[in-house]
């Protein structure tokens, strides 16, 4: 169970942790794609709320996160988004962007509805 469900969200949790955190992980800028950036918290966190509702729905030591709702999803992408923004503030080659928490957010509703519509 751990390596089916828990570890896929777990492993996608460091890699956005290793992307937001690095000094090396800015995007190109595109003049043809504005604000490619937040398209691209979107996405990841999209992937991460997708598998974070999967491990939920299966685990089976908190009955009462079985059926995850989407304010939880909302309340856990920003808790997320907001901690890696906290600490992206005080990093010295990094910082603190209110549309990317926003974006993180919008990924968490995203990725929780995919999973609704596609799976459950």
């Amino acid at each position: 169970m751990f390596v089916r469900y828990r570890l896929p969200a777990v492993v996608w949790t460091v890699v956005i942790l290793a992307l937001t955190l690095s000094p090396n992980s800015k995007l190109p800028e595109a003049e043809s794609v504005p604000f490619i950036d937040k398209f691209a918290h979107i996405g990841v966190f999209t992937i991460w709320a997708f598998l974070l509702v999967r491990y939920l729905v299966h685990q089976k030591s908190y009955r009462v996160f079985q059926n995850p709702s989407l304010f939880l999803l909302i309340l856990l992408s920003g808790s997320f988004g907001l901690s890696i923004e906290l600490i992206q503030f005080v990093l010295p080659f990094r910082q603190f962007e209110w549309a990317d928490l926003i974006a993180d957010m919008v990924g968490g509703v995203a990725g929780y509805y995919i999973y609704q519509i596609f799976v459950k």
